[in-house]
């Protein structure tokens, strides 16, 4: 269990609130979670220890993505670097992926130089909704079955190769 020390609304906030989660990875023996956040269309990097009971989500950093983030995936690409992927969409139907290059032990993730890449609308592609990488230079997208102006699309997974 956790829970964020910034919120001080509780009330039910339909798509107009920043304390929604939905991607997290396990890595250097810590949760990292990244928001989802409908008001401000940023993301949050929280840490939570591994522990039992009721913790705070420990704020690491904030970043403007300019999308929801909707999950997230670390790949190593050596003993000292590791890819960080991010993936969301923006309420106007916009898919993106970005990824960052991170030093294994730094905290600090989204500070770095970073590759925002643009893949499409949901209405052709889905919405996304996980992100896992296959190898440093290959990863795989998955959208849920959505319904855009009467226009159906299924659930799929689409992995896309990295020129980086």
């Amino acid at each position: 269990q956790f829970f964020y020390p910034e919120q001080e609304n509780f009330k039910k906030q339909s798509h107009d609130h920043d304390f929604d989660m939905e991607s997290m990875v396990y890595f250097n023996q810590k949760i990292h979670l990244f928001s989802k956040e409908w008001k401000s269309e940023k993301t949050k990097h929280y840490t939570l220890d591994l522990v039992k009971g009721k913790q705070p989500a420990w704020l690491v950093e904030r970043y403007d993505v300019d999308f929801l983030v909707t999950d997230a995936d670390v790949f190593q690409l050596d003993t000292n670097y590791h890819r960080l992927g991010l993936v969301g969409y923006t309420r106007d139907g916009d898919v993106y992926m970005l990824l960052t290059d991170i030093k294994s032990k730094k905290t600090n993730w989204l500070d770095n130089p970073k590759t925002i890449i643009n893949l499409g609308f949901s209405g052709d592609i889905g919405q996304v909704e996980g992100i896992a990488f296959k190898s440093k230079d290959e990863v795989c997208i998955s959208a849920e079955k959505i319904k855009i102006d009467g226009e159906k699309m299924d659930q799929n997974v689409t992995c896309i190769s990295l020129n980086l």
